[in-house]
């Protein structure tokens, strides 16, 4: 497996796998898949990092990143991640982040509550 950058033509893979989750999963709160629009402007957004792990010529994974609010003061790094997801977890951990705490039943989907946690990696 290898992480790159994302392209243009990974988009359509990025999307289903996001639709997926959107209706059946809990790695995001939204209910509805999200149009190709999106994942384009997400591109060519150059405040985001968009990445893809690659496996033999088929996306099997993305992570994106974008500003956590949008003003200045707020240009580090910090992550959300919808619980239970004990590989998201494991990643963030290898990357050098923390866990500084968790917001209990923040968003609800599919009949049931769901916790997120937060984590932060301080830079220098």
């Amino acid at each position: 497996m290898d992480i790159r950058r994302a392209l243009p033509a990974d988009l359509p893979a990025i999307a289903a796998i996001y639709a997926r989750e959107a209706l059946e999963g809990h790695a995001t709160f939204d209910l509805e898949p999200r149009p190709m629009e999106l994942w384009e402007a997400r591109l060519g957004d150059d405040r985001e990092h968009f990445l893809v792990a690659d496996g033999d010529g088929t996306v099997i994974g993305y992570a994106t990143s974008s500003p956590f609010r949008p003003k200045p003061a707020y240009a580090h790094v910090v992550a959300a991640v919808a619980l239970p997801n004990a590989g998201s977890l494991a990643l963030h951990r290898a990357c050098g982040f923390e866990e500084v705490g968790v917001m209990r039943e923040v968003g609800r989907k599919h009949g049931r509550w769901i916790d997120v946690a937060w984590l932060q990696k301080v830079l220098d």
